[in-house]
């Protein structure tokens, strides 16, 4: 069939586009046509897929994880047969893979000749997957490593830019796999010592890149060298959408998904939340500690650094690529002349309309509250220099408490004879034993647990200057519905959060995005104060 090129692009910007696995899943025909055809003629694009399927409740790869940790466990185990049982189990689990990747193809590719190859592909990558964890389950450790799930997930990463690849055949757009590994590979044998190891990696990156015109690449693979700086949940996938922007230096990272596009809060929660237009390095990094999950600390530090704008958008529903709802992260330059505009605006008089507004609203749903008070003991328990001393050491005792159980907390706040500290209830990973925690606590002070408590977090550059009427409008409005605010974190940055019980989160949501996400205020320039003449005739003197 005939195949379109790409006309001639080197004089334009690079663009990265990361997709996630369930926009493909979803709106594969819509990206295709509308998000990579629009952008192709614009500029140089290089794209990046994520793994497309969950099996619920929980994903393949979670699955995969699962099944290899117990066929380690089982090994160590005199019951031979549940251990067969187990490894049984771990190939059917790697079987889904294949089930789901070739009913998706079949679904998204017409062509019958690329479906075939690409049906071979799909079946050649999940056998070499069912032989890597037949033959490898032995040397996993309890918990996984980290390459070990690598590549677990990134087999599907692979799956989905194959899958993409041949859907862009069918519309007649070449485009060509680039093999993150093999540029890995090449970089540890020509590495010289007076380079750094990610310099070498990023001009063989853009150099291949370069090379792949007038196909259309597609990142993937597997990355595992300890020169890139990484977190440990982070993805493949996740890891190429923060290199490839840097090594081509390119102006715009785009991620689309579902529901990437930030909104000023949960719209299960909070019906009348709009979309963030704009957003500041400060309110993003912000909201990714909060535990945003569209945003990441690591992307956002280093792009925004290197001036890359960073575009979070939303292809449910499936628009024109010019009217898909979009949240722009700003670079710090670039955010900065934007900041000077704004305080401009400010100094005028002239300026009727100033937004106070925080710009999100971010929750976690379950945390635990622990306050410690100061003991009273007799004597001189009256006196201020004494009390200041047993909270000093009541402050310091319950951080060796916490660094011993090495718990992280959200908040802490302190009053005249008490410490309230707040957790995060985590479903997943790293897990803090609350009642070993609470025990110990409990020896140095006199300690009240309150379980089922919610954390609201405020987030906004304009905190910094008008938190004090916030503060004001969230406490008063949620008292007139007998909310109650256990706690306040002022706002020391760009945030400034709230702990109300789970039970009433909605309800407070709700209330808190009605009163505070509102318009903007208006304000009346001062007149000049001047003084009239009264036209009234006066009386003559008196003789």
């Amino acid at each position: 069939m005939p195949t379109a090129t790409l006309k001639p692009v080197e004089d334009r910007p690079w663009i990265v586009q990361s997709y996630s696995g369930e926009s493909l899943k979803l709106f594969m025909a819509s990206i295709v046509q509308d998000s990579i055809a629009s952008c192709i003629d614009k500029a140089r694009v290089a794209i990046v897929c994520s793994a497309c399927f969950d099996v619920m409740p929980e994903s393949t790869s979670q699955l995969l994880f699962d099944a290899a940790c117990r066929v380690k466990r089982q090994r160590r185990s005199p019951k031979a047969a549940q251990y067969v049982g187990h490894l049984d189990y771990l190939c059917a689990t790697a079987d889904l893979y294949e089930i789901e990747y070739s009913s998706l193809a079949r679904k998204c590719v017409d062509d019958p000749m690329i479906l075939e190859d690409l049906l071979v592909e799909i079946e050649e990558d999940c056998g070499w997957l069912r032989n890597f964890l037949s033959s490898h389950t032995a040397s996993f450790p309890p918990v996984l490593s980290l390459k070990a799930r690598d590549i677990l997930v990134g087999i599907g990463e692979k799956l989905s830019a194959k899958l993409l690849r041949s859907a862009l055949l069918c519309q007649g757009i070449d485009s060509k796999l680039i093999y993150i590994e093999d540029i890995e590979a090449f970089t540890n044998t020509h590495k010289p010592e007076s380079d750094s190891w990610l310099s070498i990696f990023s001009r063989e990156l853009h150099r291949r890149l370069d090379a792949c015109h007038p196909s259309l690449p597609i990142l993937t693979g597997f990355l595992w060298s300890s020169a890139v700086p990484r977190s440990a949940d982070a993805t493949q996938a996740g890891t190429i959408s923060v290199l490839a922007p840097l090594a081509l230096n390119a102006r715009e990272l785009q991620i689309w998904g579902t529901g990437e596009a930030l909104r000023t809060a949960d719209s299960r929660r909070g019906s009348a939340s709009r979309v963030i237009e704009t957003l500041s390095v400060s309110e993003a990094i912000e909201l990714a500690r909060h535990g945003h999950p569209c945003l990441d600390h690591d992307m956002l530090y280093y792009l925004t650094e290197n001036d890359i704008v960073i575009s979070l958008k939303c292809i449910d529903p499936p628009l024109p690529a010019d009217k898909v709802k979009t949240t722009v992260v700003r670079p710090r330059q670039e955010y900065a002349k934007f900041d000077a505009d704004l305080l401009t605006e400010y100094l005028v008089p002239s300026v009727k309309t100033i937004d106070r507004r925080p710009t999100a609203l971010v929750v976690k749903d379950s945390a635990v509250m622990m306050t410690v008070s100061v003991p009273q003991l007799p004597g001189n328990s009256g006196a201020p220099a004494y009390h200041a001393t047993r909270m000093s050491m009541l402050l310091m005792d319950v951080m060796q408490i916490l660094h011993r159980h090495r718990a992280p907390f959200e908040l802490m706040n302190t009053s005249a004879d008490s410490l309230s500290i707040v957790f995060e209830k985590k479903e997943g990973g790293r897990k803090i034993d609350f009642d070993r925690l609470a025990d110990d606590l409990a020896d140095v002070g006199i300690l009240m647990v309150q379980f089922g408590m919610s954390i609201i977090t405020l987030v906004g550059d304009q905190l910094r200057s008008s938190s004090v009427g916030i503060t004001g409008r969230v406490v008063s409005t949620l008292a007139h519905a007998g909310v109650k605010v256990s706690m306040i974190s002022p706002a020391a940055g760009s945030s400034m959060s709230f702990v109300v019980s789970a039970k009433e989160l909605d309800t407070a949501v709700k209330l808190i995005h009605q009163t505070v996400f509102r318009k903007v205020v208006q304000l009346k320039p001062t007149a000049p104060l001047v003084i009239k003449k009264s036209k009234r005739s006066r009386p003559p003197p008196s003789p």
